[in-house]
């Protein structure tokens, strides 16, 4: 079926609708058409918004990523060299420290994981020093709000 060059009426002589029935969907389809460039597109005020809070993210995921690799050397001199002994030593499953130490993690760390590792009994000295120096105590510390004070 060729369309280019038709009219309406010939598309719908074409296909078998009517003339009304073609207008409808022509005039439904330009709206939908708008709402997609309309909605689709946020302003670009909103789009650089958007693009510092992902390099914030990103930022903080590298921040955690480099804190997350110090421990794991911190543990491996400590002579915990397999994941279960790791995990004992952090308070976690074996599957959530493999998973925080393998860096696979799309968001960052919680900081309830980071609390709950902080509790261990078996944590090394090395390895609690190196986490409250580098993470924030609270995620309301003053480091984790954006710039009107507002917690991220």
């Amino acid at each position: 079926m060729r369309l280019s060059g038709m009219t309406l009426r010939d598309i719908g002589n074409e296909c078998g609708v009517s003339y009304q029935r073609i207008q409808q969907m022509v005039r439904i389809a330009k709206q939908q058409l708008a709402y997609r460039v309309f909605f689709g597109c946020p302003p670009a005020r909103k789009n650089i918004a958007i693009k510092s809070r992902i390099l914030r993210r990103v930022e903080r995921k590298k921040r955690e990523s480099r804190i997350l690799k110090k421990l794991e050397h911190v543990l491996l001199e400590q002579g915990l060299s397999t994941i279960r002994d790791q995990a004992k030593a952090l308070n976690l499953s074996p599957s959530t420290t493999h998973h925080l130490f393998s860096g696979d993690w799309k968001i960052g760390v919680r900081y309830s994981t980071i609390s709950r590792i902080l509790k261990s009994r078996h944590l090394p000295k090395q390895a609690r020093r190196l986490l409250v120096t580098e993470f924030p105590a609270d995620p309301r510390a003053p480091e984790m709000r954006g710039p009107k004070g507002k917690i991220r």
